[in-house]
């Protein structure tokens, strides 16, 4: 599941690792989603450390038990955290550019690079799969956009440079997986 929506993701900002919480919007979006899996019983809640994960985390199962993972981060951003979407839509001699529109070619300024979230990604389902493979359980994952991304592109055996063609993850979005 992806975190509820943020006053930054409003203003159109590149959120990365900036610790920004849930505005109202984002809490009235978790809480819909709450109703919607109202019948799972979710025996364990992994999050992301980011208050805008960590909160969606517990609106959504009302339970302070979090397994905080940081293999479920955002991507780092670096320099470029804060920075508006709308900047660079039209630059494409802007180093960002590449990241929503060719990301293969993406060089972050003292961040983290799109394989290094796609490596994240496998570590972290390689682990849950070996820890609870043989278990019947329900387990709730909350995370960000380009994890998300990222593990759906691990998933369907798709390249990076599909990052924002194949996939889209709204904010409090969520998918079910039997089977990873």
């Amino acid at each position: 599941m992806r975190h509820g929506t943020t006053a930054w993701n409003k203003q159109k900002k590149i959120q990365g690792l900036a610790d920004i919480s849930l505005d109202k919007d984002g809490i009235e979006e978790v809480l819909k989603v709450k109703e919607k899996l109202k019948e799972v019983s979710f025996d364990l809640v992994f999050s992301s450390p980011l208050n805008r994960a960590k909160e969606t985390a517990f609106l959504v199962t009302n339970s302070d038990d979090l397994q905080i993972d940081d293999l479920l981060l955002e991507i780092d951003f670096g320099d470029y955290e804060g920075r508006s979407y709308l900047d660079i839509e039209s630059k494409k001699d802007d180093p960002l550019y590449n990241f929503f529109y060719n990301p293969l070619l993406y060089l972050p300024s003292n961040g983290e690079e799109i394989s290094n979230v796609r490596k994240r990604s496998k570590l972290f389902f390689s682990k849950l799969k070996d820890k609870y493979k043989d278990k019947d359980i329900n387990i709730l994952v909350v995370s960000h956009s380009i994890f998300i991304r990222s593990t759906i592109l691990n998933m369907e055996n798709l390249e990076t440079k599909e990052l924002f063609n194949k996939t889209s993850v709204n904010n409090a979005s969520y998918r079910i997986i039997k089977d990873f």
